[in-house]
């Protein structure tokens, strides 16, 4: 068993051409080179330091070259205990896949090149909990559900319309996010990678939100059903896209519900910093409370000296 967190630095070559979600949740920089803002080092370094202490598993990190020699630059690449630069690489060249449009192919493709078990972790994904033992009674555990809404509602003639065939498709269900994945499945992995690949190897002209989500989430859960998986999440609440914001109205519909599921477990506590990364792009006081919180985990997880190291810039 390891934990596995993926850096695929092709997308930062191309952030001038990234659309939506992507572009409004990007730090402008108009240099040339990698780079990480100061306070995305300090939360990735929260994830990572929470891995290790909240899971006691190996550490591999999937990144390419340009990505290996960024993590050595600012100290962190020794937090893993295996730096695999081969399949990004191997990506680069292989896989004629937009990096602007697909940003997380990188991701998903590393995730179904490994072999389960493992656990796959978002470097915006902090534990607060011990993983518990129960995760291994599954087949897949993911972080939360998720209800699709407005634009990032999929019905079967907007695939039609660029002529897609996802033989599994289904409009109607809740969507698996990936922050977190246990994955104990081989088959899952083969379905997956296939489905990904036949979204995100063609050409468009405009690539929507709802495909790329569809291409890393949806995906996922329409495989859990074909296969008929044993799938839990480890958070008892699904996640509301686009919530209703008249809180004191009739009809209000909160950003988190509690849906039942068919198999349900104890809660883990965790932070996914997600959608909050343009808030910390826009708000400077919030970005400095979030900060702090994630420097208190990094020295209660032990880890106060990777915190020495990172440029003085952008923080």
């Amino acid at each position: 068993m390891k934990v596995i967190f993926v850096n695929w630095t092709k997308p930062f070559f191309e952030r001038k051409k990234f659309m939506g979600y992507k572009k409004h949740s990007t730090y402008e920089y108009d240099g040339d080179d990698y780079f990480i803002p100061q306070h995305e080092i300090i939360m990735q370094i929260a994830s990572i330091t929470s891995a290790k202490t909240k899971t006691n598993f190996p550490l591999k990190l999937i990144t390419d070259n340009i990505g290996k020699k960024y993590y050595e630059k600012i100290g962190m690449i020794d937090l893993f205990d295996e730096v695999d630069t081969e399949t990004l690489e191997s990506i680069n060249n292989e896989f004629n896949i937009n990096p602007a449009q697909f940003w997380t192919s990188g991701k998903i493709i590393s995730i179904c090149n490994e072999k389960p078990p493992f656990i796959f972790m978002d470097l915006d994904l902090i534990l607060k909990d011990e993983l518990p033992n129960w995760i291994l009674n599954y087949d897949v555990v993911h972080t939360h559900w998720e209800l699709s809404r407005s634009f990032l509602y999929i019905e079967k003639y907007m695939l039609d319309n660029l002529g897609l065939n996802i033989p599994t498709f289904n409009d109607r269900m809740l969507v698996p996010n990936t922050s977190f994945l246990f994955i104990n499945n081989e088959t899952l992995l083969s379905d997956y990678l296939k489905l990904h690949l036949e979204i995100t190897t063609r050409t468009y002209e405009l690539v929507p939100d709802w495909l790329w989500l569809m291409s890393d989430q949806h995906i996922l859960g329409y495989s859990f059903r074909d296969l008929n998986l044993k799938v839990t999440s480890f958070s008892d609440m699904t996640y509301v896209q686009f919530p209703d914001t008249e809180k004191d109205k009739p009809g209000f519909l909160p950003e988190w519900i509690k849906i039942e599921q068919k198999f349900k477990e104890t809660p883990i506590n965790f932070e996914h910093v997600w959608l909050d990364k343009s808030k910390l792009i826009n708000n400077p006081d919030y970005k400095t409370k979030k900060v702090s919180e994630w420097k208190s985990i990094i020295n209660k997880n032990g880890y106060e000296n990777k915190l020495l190291n990172i440029p003085d810039i952008y923080i």
